[in-house]
């Protein structure tokens, strides 16, 4: 049972830019660039076993920075995925509450 990637990031950013359209925000584009260096972080954290950025020597790969809007605001670096974790669950909230069409103020 193979996930269907492209299939999977489409639908993915399709509701990213509907709960963005509902807040007023404009629509955010697929980068293959972006994606490819995600996905390149990922497959890395995942062989070391690893699913946090706890300190600011993770925020390196291939000698290129990651992170860089949370070193450069001096937040902790688990804030970010924090914030990720938090818009993930407000979206997952809105969808089982039948919410997907409506903005929530």
């Amino acid at each position: 049972s193979d996930i269907d990637l492209d299939r999977f990031t489409k639908q993915y950013l399709e509701t990213i830019n509907e709960y963005r359209f509902q807040l007023g925000f404009p629509s955010l584009e697929l980068s293959s660039e972006l994606t490819n260096r995600a996905l390149d972080r990922a497959t890395q954290l995942s062989i070391q076993n690893y699913i946090e950025n706890t300190t600011e020597f993770d925020l390196i790969h291939n000698s290129e920075p990651i992170g860089e809007t949370v070193m450069s605001c001096q937040a902790p670096v688990n804030d970010g995925s924090d914030i990720a974790r938090l818009i993930h669950d407000e979206l997952i909230d809105d969808f089982k509450n039948n919410q997907s069409s409506k903005v929530k103020k």
